[in-house]
């Protein structure tokens, strides 16, 4: 009985496998999505290794300026460290560049770099209740300059809808002019109505897959980035071992 049941539980997973193909390679992900491979990361150097080094430098080389997403297709990816890291990485190159915490409900940045959830930030700014002066922070980052920094601010009804509004607009214009490069840290794309706001109305997505993406996830997210229109400027994987 217990061979019985190991072997139909392993017909049952071939059967899985088989209807539900994954992605592995990296190099194929990104094709799929029809964007070039930024680079590979795992969990111990998301933030400052030397593969988020080479991921900042080949993201540069794409000359993307304005207001650039960073975002993922689902929760289950984060995102928050590595974003941290490319913003360290071109502050330190001389980039006159602004890290902004989008991820209005985690507010992941905003915890990691001190500011906490309650102060005000990027929602007040795009509801038009501060101005650049008054939510904008310095950080200084070790041995080297000072980032600025955008907080999430504090948490709003309704923010995939803040996000889309004329005041908005007017902020990010904003943004636009005072900085040459504006990298958000996003939510997913995929379920969360704020992360595809952010994304419909970027200069510039990039995307991050784990290691191993089912072949239909990847279909189904070029398909929802073709209706955001917005370009899509790379593909960042995570290393097996993340």
């Amino acid at each position: 009985g217990l061979v019985f049941g190991v072997l139909i539980g392993g017909a049952l997973a071939w059967v899985a496998a088989v209807r539900r193909p994954m992605v592995t390679d990296p190099e194929e992900a990104a094709a799929r999505l029809g964007a070039p491979l930024l680079g590979t990361f795992t969990g111990d150097d998301a933030g400052a290794g030397a593969s988020v080094e080479l991921i900042a430098t080949n993201l540069a080389s794409r000359g993307q300026s304005g207001l650039v997403v960073l975002t993922t297709w689902d929760a289950g990816v984060a995102t928050t460290d590595l974003t941290r890291g490319i913003g360290e990485a071109w502050t330190r190159e001389g980039r006159h560049m602004l890290l902004v915490d989008g991820a209005v409900r985690q507010g992941g940045l905003s915890k990691a770099l001190g500011a906490g959830t309650a102060g005000v930030g990027f929602t007040d700014l795009v509801a038009g209740l501060a101005v650049e002066d008054a939510v904008l922070r310095n950080v200084q980052l070790p041995n080297g300059p000072r980032m600025l920094f955008l907080p999430c601010g504090r948490a709003v009804e309704h923010a995939s809808s803040l996000l889309r509004s004329p005041t908005a607009a007017k902020a990010f214009v904003r943004l636009r002019q005072q900085f040459d490069v504006v990298l958000v840290d996003a939510p997913p794309i995929m379920d969360r109505a704020e992360g595809a706001a952010l994304a419909s109305i970027a200069d510039g997505i990039v995307i991050v897959l784990p290691p191993s993406t089912p072949s239909k996830t990847l279909d189904t997210l070029r398909r929802r980035i073709e209706v955001l229109g917005v370009p899509l400027i790379g593909v960042i994987v995570g290393a097996a071992g993340e």
